[in-house]
């Protein structure tokens, strides 16, 4: 490996850890300034109702506050020990080469359009750089129209970016905040749908799938609190969605295809529990396909109880801008399933909670539009080469970019296309003043 190359390789190291730790700062300036609008907004769905209070000395300066924010994050009890050994390594790497150079450029990065629940960042390179984050921060805005899902998805991609998502508590004030301004506080359309797909444990294909027989007294299937997703059957016969954890005794199937036979179990388990004890013991949980079996499967229901049967679906829960679906507020009401996809809406007359109804229904909503936000930086990072390398070759800064935008993609960074900006002597790399010896 000659002295270029070695030189590559220890750039690449250097830029690949500071951008991986970069990616934890640059995420948490984001979310502190979400949560500085959300508490400077004066409502909230969480309660926090207290205004912030103006400045007697003015708006403070930006940059400023994202500095102290970033001392803060940095030099924070282990995280400070994390950094310092982190850099540790760094120099450990280089210590034997010769001579200093330090960058005093950026790279700059190019981004063909807005990705929602992305964060763009840009490389920090060598030392005395400015790093450049690009935050990807949602604003939400009411409509007051009255739409169907569809319609209000199509209204808001045309006309901002999509449906609200809403991904974290902090999401969830702007958006109560949107909607409390207008003075409406009655169900509105957020980006949130569900897909509904009952299937039977055994996975078998019957003559009549489709067969069902909830216990309509009670209008079920009805979805409470969105946490609704195992099937058991009363003592009645009727059909009821319930919680996959609580416990039941469960009824087993132990004959063949197409010729079941039913037996109880009495004791009290998960869905998922007995599902698993009768697949050891039996075949499979009681998977019911007609009028006949349901009566069968009835007769073993002890008396006041119910007891799992084998249907049950998937969560299929999701956001319009396919966003993942990791924050809930769900109301505690019911959620009646009367379609093949159900759609989300928020009410701040419910403190912002949420439920599903009807696709169909005509409703106001809240769209969202994705806005970018550079977040800068300067960090300071020595590195030595050897006294023969001129890192200013464009030969070699061209391999240097080349090989920084390979590594990055391999560790799933996908960053946009990366490229120096030139000091207006034309260098990019300058060499330090030996006698200088601070960082």
């Amino acid at each position: 490996m000659n002295s270029s190359e070695l030189v590559i390789y220890i750039l690449i190291g250097a830029l690949i850890f500071t951008i991986i730790l970069s990616a934890g700062m640059a995420f948490s300036l984001c979310r502190m300034k979400k949560t500085i609008q959300s508490h400077c907004t004066g409502n909230s769905a969480t309660g926090a109702a207290d205004r912030c209070k103006d400045d007697s000395e003015g708006n403070q300066d930006e940059e400023r506050l994202q500095y102290s924010a970033l001392r803060q994050h940095m030099f924070n009890g282990t995280r400070r020990q994390r950094y310092d050994t982190a850099i540790q390594c760094v120099y450990t790497s280089v210590k034997q080469t010769k001579s200093t150079f330090q960058q005093h450029s950026v790279v700059e990065t190019v981004q063909s359009g807005i990705m929602a629940e992305r964060f763009l960042l840009a490389a920090w390179i060598l030392s005395g750089w400015l790093i450049l984050s690009l935050c990807l921060e949602r604003q939400y805005h009411f409509v007051n129209q009255m739409m169907n899902w569809t319609e209000a998805q199509s209204y808001c991609r045309k006309q901002h970016t999509d449906l609200a998502t809403i991904g974290n508590s902090e999401d969830l004030n702007l958006v109560f905040n949107s909607i409390l301004s207008t003075g409406y506080n009655s169900d509105t359309w957020i980006g949130l749908y569900s897909k509904i797909n009952w299937t039977w444990s055994d996975g078998l294909k019957r003559s009549n799938p489709e067969y069902r027989n909830w216990e309509k007294t009670d209008g079920d299937p009805d979805f409470i609190s969105a946490s609704q997703f195992c099937v058991c059957i009363g003592d009645s016969g009727g059909w009821w969605d319930y919680n996959c954890t609580a416990e039941f005794p469960f009824i087993c199937n132990k004959g063949t295809p197409g010729v079941p036979e039913f037996v109880v179990v009495n004791q009290s388990m998960s869905w998922s529990n007995a599902q698993r004890y009768c697949k050891q013991n039996f075949i499979d949980l009681a998977n019911i396909g007609n009028s006949t079996e349901n009566q069968q499967v009835q007769r073993l229901v002890p008396t006041g109880y119910w007891a799992w049967t084998g249907l049950y679906r998937s969560e299929n829960i999701y956001w319009s801008d396919q966003s993942s679906f990791t924050f809930s507020n769900w109301d505690r009401v019911s959620n009646l399933i009367n379609s093949e996809v159900i759609c989300g809406t928020t009410s701040t007359e419910r403190e912002a909670k949420w439920k599903f109804l009807s696709c169909e229904r005509r409703l106001p909503f809240v769209c969202q539009r994705v806005m970018e936000r550079v977040v800068k930086r300067v960090v300071r990072l020595k590195l030595k080469a050897s006294s023969s390398v001129n890192l200013n070759d464009p030969q070699l800064k061209t391999k240097l970019l080349q090989k920084l935008q390979e590594e990055l993609q391999e560790k799933g960074q996908n960053p946009p296309p990366l490229k120096f900006i030139v000091q207006p002597d034309g260098k990019v790399f300058f060499k330090e003043d030996k006698k200088k010896t601070e960082l």
